[in-house]
């Protein structure tokens, strides 16, 4: 009845499975949904090295277009939302969890957040994807937004975000119609002349987490990187 991802080099708490059932629980059988958490950051030997970012504003379709603020290796779904991932058939695009993230909420579902940490997510120096550890902690948010700006001029966020909004289109039948008319306009927000991009992005209503992270979505727009 319950799915999850499992990253090999993660631990996860003894409760994790629990929570995320017993939250997922008072969902209706027809609503796909997902229960999600912070993590708690560990070295190559398990030290602890302080949690995820906590995240303010609600998880919605308009945050999923252009963020990801779910880690695939908190995810617990129910079979709904499993059957509608199954749905959508094999999707080419670049992050596991953030399509999880798209597609559930564009198809009217519910995302579960839960700010207490129920992994224990590892960091090493070999990381493939996700956080690397740095030696001295407190310069991971700093090094953080040195990599969103590396990301954004070398095109590297174009890119992510235009094979994420190729595979919805894909998959459009299987979103809200509220959803199409949001993948429409935010998808047109990202071409033409400068004025109608930043008319766009704001009449989809697309948002990002934190208010430094919406400036820099405001200087992606800008420089048409979006």
């Amino acid at each position: 009845d319950y799915f999850a991802y499992s990253d090999q080099d993660d631990v996860w708490e003894r409760d994790k499975l629990s929570r995320a059932i017993s939250a997922l629980g008072g969902i209706p059988e027809a609503v796909p949904a997902f229960y999600a958490s912070r993590s708690r950051l560990i070295d190559e030997n398990g030290r602890s090295l302080g949690l995820s970012p906590l995240h303010g504003r609600p998880p919605s379709f308009n945050n999923a277009l252009v963020q990801n603020i779910v880690s695939g290796h908190t995810m617990v779904m129910n079979r709904t939302a499993h059957e509608l991932l199954r749905a959508s058939g094999v999707t080419n695009v670049p992050f596991h969890d953030w399509w999880t993230y798209l597609l559930v909420t564009g198809a009217g579902g519910r995302v579960l957040y839960d700010p207490q940490p129920s992994v224990r997510y590892r960091l090493h120096s070999r990381n493939l994807t996700g956080s690397t550890v740095h030696p001295r902690g407190q310069f991971r948010r700093v090094r953080r937004i040195i990599g969103r700006v590396r990301r954004i001029i070398e095109g590297q966020t174009r890119r992510t975000n235009t094979a994420n909004i190729r595979a919805l289109n894909e998959a459009k039948p299987l979103l809200t119609p509220e959803s199409r008319l949001l993948l429409d306009t935010y998808s047109k927000s990202r071409k033409g002349r400068l004025l109608p991009r930043l008319m766009g992005v704001r009449k989809a209503g697309v948002y990002r987490q934190t208010r430094i992270e919406n400036t820099g979505m405001l200087a992606a727009t800008l420089l048409n990187k979006l």
